[in-house]
């Protein structure tokens, strides 16, 4: 090595040619060098004149920008628009909350008109906004319908105070058009949910239920839910279940119903007898609800008997118990069982900790069916204490299709009573 740089240096001293080179090489890199710095400098500067915001669809706040960037004034006389959904919007529980909808039918669904893709130019509070709107195929999702949609706003002269301030408004304007009723859902494929839109959660005005025992339930889920923070400070898992008992047509499920009303939180429907449900699906929807739920399990007397499973799918006893309250299992979530038959469920899933609080719903007492008369005929008041005193013993279901029935003529709506049970079904 010390002789191959004594060779070099002897050239360079002794061959014209060779410090020549040498010079003109070093020449170059300098000029190579001195040509960046402008790039350099430019971009130093761009940094500290330039605000960026970036978002994509696979996150909340894209959702936001998208409302706030359709209020702009520029996007109400753009013509290159993009339709956005009320369904679109919710990002519950959707693996890429923005899936092109070939094939779904929008009706009764709220829009927006949005940025449509490209390049747009806005000003906003004197400055200009350049947003770059792009879709790409998601690398998470193999189906060829699904993008991931990305939003990247550029100014110059904005502060990161200004960026928070256009956060805030996009937010803003999500919580003010977001602001629902709850909604339902129900599974989706193997491990998704989808929301309802011709289906909603009844009011509890709308529902005529025992009163003791709809306060009794409701109040019972308000407590469990005010004691948040003290379930996490004993590191015990934040789960609340519910298992009505009855007769049919009691309005059990009516219960559940205005009990998510209450609480203003989405019923998801989980129809546990499907058809090829396994145990691993289970799990994965009961891990991927909706945020803050209430879940509701009709007739799991239909599918359970003890430990055994009735229905034809290959869903385990076990397999469902993990479900509900295993490892992956969420927390924050309220729980809901219907049955017919309490007694032929397994004493595993009636215990506290899956099935805390056990409620009978019985025949209609006789303040529900004095209601449900009311109902029919407001201006009937007389009428409706005489139905209810001869109505001991009906369900609710039993009455109301009574009702139904003789709904013109209050009069004999009472003379006509009781309906044989074969005329009711």
């Amino acid at each position: 090595m010390p002789n191959l740089v004594q060779l070099v240096m002897d050239q360079l001293q002794h061959n014209q040619f060779a410090a020549g080179g040498a010079v003109v090489m070093g020449l170059g890199a300098l000029l190579a060098s001195l040509r960046t710095i402008p790039g350099t400098l430019w971009g130093l500067v761009k940094n500290r004149l330039q605000a960026q915001l970036e978002v994509t669809s696979d996150s909340p706040p894209y959702f936001w920008m998208t409302l706030w960037l359709a209020e702009q004034g520029y996007a109400k006389r753009m013509r290159n628009v993009a339709l956005v959904t009320d369904r679109d919007m919710s990002t519950r529980r959707r693996r890429n909350p923005l899936i092109v909808t070939n094939g779904e039918d929008p009706e009764g669904a709220n829009y927006v008109l949005s940025l449509g893709r490209g390049e747009h130019l806005f000003w906003w509070r004197g400055r200009p906004v350049w947003v770059d709107h792009d879709r790409d195929k998601s690398a998470n999702d193999a189906t060829s319908k699904a993008y991931i949609h990305t939003l990247k706003l550029t100014s110059y002269g904005m502060s990161r105070a200004d960026l928070e301030m256009i956060i805030a408004a996009a937010k803003a304007a999500y919580d003010h058009i977001n602001t629902r009723n709850p909604s339902v859902y129900v599974s989706r494929w193997e491990d998704d949910w989808r929301e309802e839109p011709r289906a909603a959660i009844r009011s509890q005005a709308s529902l005529v239920l025992d009163e003791s025992t709809r306060l009794a339930v409701i109040e019972d889920a308000r407590r469990f839910l005010a004691q948040r923070e003290r379930y996490r400070a004993l590191g015990v898992p934040m789960r609340r279940g519910y298992l009505l008992y009855g007769p049919p047509g009691t309005g059990k499920t009516s219960l559940a119903m205005a009990l998510a009303d209450a609480l203003h939180r989405d019923l998801c429907i989980m129809p546990i007898g499907r058809l090829g449900l396994a145990d691993d699906m289970l799990q994965s929807l009961m891990a991927n609800l909706p945020p803050h739920p209430v879940v509701l399990f009709e007739d799991i007397d239909t599918v359970f008997e003890g430990r055994e499973n009735l229905s034809k799918n290959s869903l385990t006893f076990s397999g469902f118990l993990n479900a509900i309250d295993g490892v992956l299992a969420q927390e924050d979530v309220i729980v809901v069982m219907t049955t017919n038959r309490r007694e032929v469920l397994d004493e595993a899933l009636l215990r506290p900790g899956r099935l805390d609080v056990h409620v009978h719903i019985g025949p209609a007492s006789f303040y529900q069916a004095e209601q449900l008369y009311l109902r029919f005929f407001p201006d009937n008041p007389v009428n409706a204490k005489v139905f209810a005193a001869c109505a001991g013993g009906a369900t609710m279901a039993y009455l109301q299709e009574h009702l139904v029935r003789h709904m013109d003529d209050p009069d004999y709506a009472l003379a006509a009573w009781p309906v044989s049970e074969e005329v009711a079904v």
